[in-house]
């Protein structure tokens, strides 16, 4: 099960978020404001380093809500990447 932080701006969507990000290991995080991303970032696809975090990126469903979900970069070759996000597609 994913952790994620809670704080009295999105504690009333717990069970939301819990019944959303259930699939998902515990080597992901919900954070307190509101990424969906790893806990250790991923390893480059390209050269194998460990890649930093970058942000994130925005997705709206319209009358429904968003959801942010971290993007990454390579140190080494720049590439970048962002986590998969089916459970929003």
């Amino acid at each position: 099960m994913v952790p994620f932080d809670t704080n009295l701006n999105n504690f009333s969507y717990c069970e939301i978020l819990l019944a959303i990000f259930r699939e998902y290991s515990i080597d992901f995080v919900y954070t307190a404001t509101g990424i969906f991303r790893r806990t250790v970032p991923p390893v480059c696809p390209e050269c194998g380093t460990q890649m930093n975090y970058n942000g994130y990126n925005t997705y709206d469903k319209r009358g429904l809500g968003s959801v942010k979900i971290g993007r990454y970069i390579c140190p080494s070759c720049n590439k970048t990447c962002e986590e998969e996000r089916s459970f929003w597609g």
